[in-house]
């Protein structure tokens, strides 16, 4: 029978390696305290706006008649409104979230 719940093996086979890559890479891991507080004291928002408004500014470019521009504010946000689903597709947090990588990466 498999057991259920909380895997003390699985957070050092996986959830530690994973951790130490994605601060390898530049990420910045987050209290839950500040997960929190990012997500408006709301445990069901899935995306942290304002991190993911910052970093739609940051990384993102687009080229019009042969000039390039960055997003500005009003792009973020348009962008964020397209890739968040409506309350009435919000499936959990798994569900939601699996359904924004797959916006992010197939489109």
């Amino acid at each position: 029978m498999m057991e259920k719940g909380f895997i003390a093996a699985e957070k050092h086979q996986s959830q530690v390696p994973a951790l130490q890559m994605l601060v390898a890479l530049g990420f910045t891991p987050l209290s839950q305290e500040e997960t929190l507080r990012l997500r408006g004291a709301r445990l069901r928002n899935v995306v942290l706006d304002d991190v993911l408004a910052e970093q739609l500014m940051r990384i993102n470019r687009f080229t019009h008649r042969g000039r390039e521009y960055g997003f500005d504010l009003e792009d973020a946000h348009e962008a964020m409104r397209r890739l968040k689903p409506t309350p009435d597709r919000l499936k959990g947090l798994r569900g939601t979230n699996q359904d924004i990588y797959d916006s992010l990466v197939l489109g």
